[in-house]
């Protein structure tokens, strides 16, 4: 399948996933996505597709995995880190941690908003 490719192009990859959300395949979407971040860590724009992802569908385990390879980016998304902000709710330590880790980073990136935004 397209998710074993280990060839897979986010130039490839992307204009599909949009179509599976609309099909209601949210696990096709995330495989999708999932195979491209683990082939292509650097790739930005995927990785914040994913976190969306993960965000509206309450997948907080994805949110452990990914969220913090977000962070590790200079200009994440701000409006992807919210999303996962409120989907972060429950009381686990590793979790409230993590989600004090994105409300801060929301601070900072709304201080220092970027041109335009």
């Amino acid at each position: 399948t397209y998710t074993s490719d280990s060839g897979l192009r986010g130039s490839e990859a992307m204009p599909m996933v949009t179509p599976l959300e609309r099909a209601g395949a949210y696990p096709a979407a995330r495989r999708l996505l999932a195979t491209l971040v683990q082939q292509q860590p650097l790739h930005q724009s995927a990785l914040t597709r994913l976190v969306r992802l993960d965000a509206a569908q309450g997948n907080v385990e994805g949110l452990d995995e990914y969220v913090p390879r977000l962070l590790a980016f200079s200009k994440p998304s701000r409006a992807v880190l919210q999303e996962a902000f409120f989907a972060l709710n429950d009381a686990t330590p590793a979790r409230a941690a993590l989600r004090r880790t994105v409300g801060e980073t929301i601070s900072r990136l709304t201080a220092n908003p970027e041109p335009g935004s």
